[in-house]
């Protein structure tokens, strides 16, 4: 989610006056992802249960924000 709104403001129309909102919303997702503070452990191994991972906190975060 994070990386494709930072793609949305890379690709986006000359006349697009959006961007920097874009650019705060990925901030703030980041942040709310706790992406600034490092891991005190890992992900599993197993594939799929760090996909569980992953989406359950992406989740948490638009559940927030919807």
């Amino acid at each position: 989610m994070v990386q494709s709104l930072l793609i949305a403001v890379f690709w986006k129309e000359v006349t697009d006056v959006s961007a920097w909102r874009k650019v705060g919303m990925a901030i703030r997702m980041a942040f709310q992802l706790r992406w600034h503070v490092k891991r005190t452990s890992e992900l599993p191994k197993d594939e799929m249960a760090a996909r569980v991972v992953v989406v359950s906190s992406v989740h948490s975060v638009v559940s927030r924000w919807g």
